[in-house]
């Protein structure tokens, strides 16, 4: 007789450093993968209650799978006037110190539609690893970028997908367990043995 599966399962998750527990509930989809939401219940009670009805209403499971594409898309990232991350920054902070330039939604902008989505745009985001972005860390550095433009380039994918977590869509950023490169250091230069030789007549 085959074992009956629950609907979904519950489990917590302790937000940051905040002590907040909120629940999240896994389900089966197809071919046995399995996806996490935030109820963004504090009460056990409270997130089965919302399961409860996801499941009458058949929004349970999501219709669609989403990819890094998709939530690029629909949350208009780095797109100056639109995107809802630079909103949020914009509108907590102070007007005369604001917390995000145009320059720099501009360059993250242009990383993400050069450096990112052409790599790892089809995956769906709940199922990006830290194998993945390790991947993608040393293929940017095959391609000849700098320790410096590697690392802004990561940060502004660790910066995306940190906004999934924040707002349940992941449970956990894969870029978290990513180390980055070290900066490459500035040769100062040897002097050269007449150059030496000049420096001691000057200063004699």
């Amino acid at each position: 007789m085959p074992r009956y599966r629950e609907p979904y399962t519950l489990y917590p998750r302790r937000l940051n450093k905040s002590g907040i527990v909120v629940w999240y509930y896994r389900v089966y989809v197809n071919e046995g993968h399995r996806i996490s939401r935030s109820t963004g219940k504090t009460s056990k009670t409270l997130a089965r209650l919302y399961c409860d009805q996801l499941l009458r209403e058949g929004k349970l499971i999501p219709q669609k799978i989403l990819t890094l594409q998709d939530w690029a898309e629909e949350r208009n990232w780095f797109v100056w006037d639109k995107c809802e991350y630079i909103r949020g920054k914009l509108a907590r902070s102070p007007a005369e110190r604001p917390a995000i330039s145009r320059r720099y939604a501009d360059r993250c902008r242009k990383e993400l539609l050069r450096w990112i989505l052409p790599y790892h745009g089809t995956l769906p985001i709940e199922k990006i690893t830290p194998t993945d972005c390790e991947k993608l860390l040393f293929s940017w550095k095959n391609a000849g970028l700098s320790s410096k433009s590697i690392n802004n380039i990561a940060s502004t994918y660790r910066t995306i997908l940190n906004e999934a977590e924040r707002l349940g869509i992941i449970s956990s950023n894969p870029w978290k367990k990513v180390s980055p490169f070290k900066p490459e250091k500035k040769s100062k230069g040897i002097l050269t043995l007449e150059e030496a030789k000049g420096s001691v007549l000057y200063f004699v």
